[in-house]
């Protein structure tokens, strides 16, 4: 038990050095989280990550560093309402509600209905403000819901298809900001083509993101691509 004890201590002192101070009940609904995922996943197939230590850097300090992307360019205020695409096992989706607590919104798309399930049930024990989505989303299917119920403050999806693809799905329901974790092998060409269909679709031109981060000797890199809609934003 103190190692586990001794592991989040570290998480949250690794925010701290990283910007972001975590306040001890985020922590602890995180943790709740965790346990919650790895109560589950044997059955349900969540995540293929079991070893805390390999969680909290490739779920939770990669969660924390789509927060200190907003951060960075002074986005965290006006963001309320969010999107998660395959949203899985609830990362980054459910960890991103509960570091972001002004969120009123949180939705979640996840076409297997087991996993869906899941995520009800983990946002009911969290407390969080979970609309859920069973369904293969498109783009005619983000113009359709965009329409009936506006624009979102933030769209994200991570590791559940090809970037040209994601951008055609997420940018009609992209009220401000569409942030992609992507792993470090995509280069400039990728992002160049995903940025000038961005610009095509009302983007502004994107920014990319590189980050290392490592954890109990664990290492990961990352880059996320982020654009913004010229408007109110």
């Amino acid at each position: 038990m103190d190692e586990i004890k001794n592991l989040w201590m570290d998480f949250s002192l690794q925010c701290d050095e990283l910007g972001m101070h975590i306040e001890s009940q985020q922590v602890e609904r995180i943790r709740l989280f965790h346990s919650l995922l790895m109560e589950k996943n044997q059955a349900l197939n969540l995540t293929r990550i079991n070893n805390l230590d390999e969680a909290i850097l490739k779920h939770y300090l990669d969660t924390v560093f789509l927060v200190l992307s907003l951060k960075k360019r002074k986005a965290l205020a006006s963001i309320r309402r969010i999107l998660d695409l395959g949203s899985g096992g609830g990362v980054p989706g459910v960890v991103l509600s509960i570091l972001l607590p002004e969120i009123t919104e949180l939705i979640l798309v996840e076409a297997r209905n087991k996993k869906l399930e899941f995520l009800k049930y983990a946002c009911k024990e969290l407390g969080l403000p979970l609309t859920a989505i069973h369904d293969h989303w498109s783009p005619s299917r983000s113009k359709q819901w965009a329409k009936k119920f506006s624009k979102l403050d933030l769209v994200t999806a991570r590791a559940v298809s090809e970037p040209l693809n994601l951008l055609r799905t997420l940018t009609p329901v992209a009220g401000c900001w569409l942030l992609l974790p992507r792993g470090p092998s995509e280069g400039v060409e990728l992002f160049d083509s995903a940025d000038q269909l961005a610009l095509g679709m009302g983007l502004k031109k994107g920014e990319c993101d590189y980050y290392k981060l490592s954890f109990h000797g664990l290492e990961i890199q990352r880059q996320v691509w982020v654009w913004k809609r010229e408007l109110h934003c």
